[in-house]
C-alpha cells in the first residue's frame, strides 16, 4: 500500500498561477506527465491511497480521483476545482473521473460552480470513505 499525503497542511493545491503559467491543456508536452502519473495510478496492482489533507484543487484532485481509496484528513478545508472558474478544462481525467465517483450532479456542482467540499462532505458524495485524524495522517 502506498499513502499519498501533503505536507503543511495541503494535499496539492493545484494551479500556480504566475505570468509564465501556461495552461496544460494546451501544451501537450506539458500535460503528458500528469496524464502519465494519473493513468499509473489508476492501473497500478499496488493499492494507492490518497490522504486528502488541507487544500486539493485540480491537480490535486486528478491526482486523488486516479488514487485506489481516498479518506478525508479530519478539517480538510477545500476539495474543489477551480479550473472552470478560470477559463481553464479540468487536467489529468477530472471530467471523467470525478462523475464517476461523486454522480454528474455533485461532479457538476464542484467543476462548473466551484463547489467547495470539506471533510463530511466527501463522506456524503461518495470522494472519501472516512475521515481521519489529523495524528494518524502523520
Amino acid at each position: 500500500v502506498i499513502v499519498g499525503d501533503g505536507c503543511d497542511g495541503v494535499f496539492c493545491p493545484g494551479y500556480a498561477l504566475d505570468d509564465s503559467y501556461q495552461p496544460l491543456c494546451d501544451d501537450a508536452a506539458t500535460a503528458e506527465p500528469l496524464y502519465a502519473l494519473t493513468a499509473a495510478l489508476d492501473a497500478s496492482s499496488k493499492p494507492f491511497i490518497a490522504a486528502l489533507n488541507g487544500t486539493v484543487s485540480d491537480v490535486g484532485v486528478a491526482i486523488a480521483l486516479a488514487c485506489h481509496f481516498r479518506v478525508a484528513v479530519e478539517g480538510c478545508t477545500a476539495i474543489t476545482s477551480t479550473a472552470t472558474s478560470l477559463g481553464l478544462t479540468p487536467v489529468g481525467g477530472v471530467s471523467l473521473r470525478l462523475p464517476r465517483c461523486v454522480g454528474l450532479k455533485r461532479a457538476f456542482e464542484i467543476l462548473c460552480l466551484g463547489v467547495h467540499q470539506d471533510a463530511k462532505s466527501c463522506i456524503a458524495s461518495g470522494l472519501a470513505t472516512f475521515i481521519i485524524s489529523k495524528e494518524t495522517s502523520a
